[in-house]
């Protein structure tokens, strides 16, 4: 997907654009600087060398070596695979106790500054071997 389009020099694109209108429009006359035709030339120019800039850059949005995120995502999306969303930060916690101690259905748990939320069912009490382990999330 390396793919480039041969840019010429700035001066012999230039040259080439003066050269084709002298020949085709003038009949082989120069050009005279500050000329009408001087800026019809250099406004050919110009266009040429934005062309060759959208191309350029079109073709870099299309490698992935050096596409940016959106054209990434893009390109992800059109061969079938899509970014899977954030997740929040989870785990699992084990508590141990006294069996049969009654447990808040609202508990959280902190570490840090970080508060965690049980995501499985929190059972009434602790079972009988006096341990629980409880799948939490952020």
């Amino acid at each position: 997907m390396a793919c480039t389009i041969q840019r010429p020099d700035p001066q012999a694109l230039r040259n080439d654009i003066a050269t084709r209108f002298s020949t085709n429009v003038l009949g082989g006359a120069p050009i005279i600087p500050e000329s009408n035709e001087f800026y019809v030339v250099s406004l050919e120019y110009a266009m040429q060398e934005e062309f060759y800039a959208f191309s350029e850059q079109m073709w870099r949005e299309k490698d992935p070596r050096f596409a940016c995120c959106e054209n990434l995502v893009e390109m992800a999306a059109e061969r079938g695979v899509y970014p899977k969303p954030a997740q929040f930060a989870q785990g699992y916690v084990r508590m141990t106790g006294t069996p049969g101690s009654a447990l808040n259905q609202n508990i959280r748990f902190q570490f840090g500054n970080q508060t965690y939320e049980p995501a499985s069912v929190v059972p009434d009490q602790l079972p009988s071997t006096g341990a629980l382990v409880l799948r939490v999330s952020a």
